[in-house]
């Protein structure tokens, strides 16, 4: 069960990293994440521009080298797309491929206000 789980006619609303993923596996159809998660989704939306071998190249590298050696086409690419600052907020949701899928799954909706950030999530 999710801790912020509402019922009925209202949205699921996801704190959680653990939250998030549960809510993918198990194919949620909408849900709303809020709070420093949801900030940390909208800073890891450059992922979605990502090829998926592009993604699982990023998804297996180990270090910030991958960024700094260049030594193939396919690393160079990913280093013009995504910054380091992207990585860190897609690691911090759990994981660059958690990312990628999140963004290929769903179609994602931003609100700012002066709450923080909240990200409306529906399946494609």
């Amino acid at each position: 069960m999710f801790k912020s789980c509402t019922w009925g006619d209202e949205m699921i609303v996801i704190q959680t990293k653990e939250e998030l993923k549960r809510a993918k596996k198990e194919k949620l159809k909408e849900f709303e994440v809020i709070g420093p998660l949801a900030e940390k989704i909208k800073k890891a939306q450059d992922i979605s521009n990502l090829s998926k071998s592009a993604a699982i190249t990023l998804g297996k590298a180990r270090s910030t080298n991958f960024f700094i050696s260049r030594k193939s086409s396919s690393s160079a690419a990913v280093g013009k797309i995504v910054t380091p600052g992207v990585m860190i907020a897609a690691i911090s949701i759990g994981g660059i491929l958690i990312a990628y899928a999140l963004f290929k799954d769903y179609e994602v909706e931003f609100e700012v206000g002066p709450g923080g950030v909240k990200a409306k999530m529906k399946r494609k």
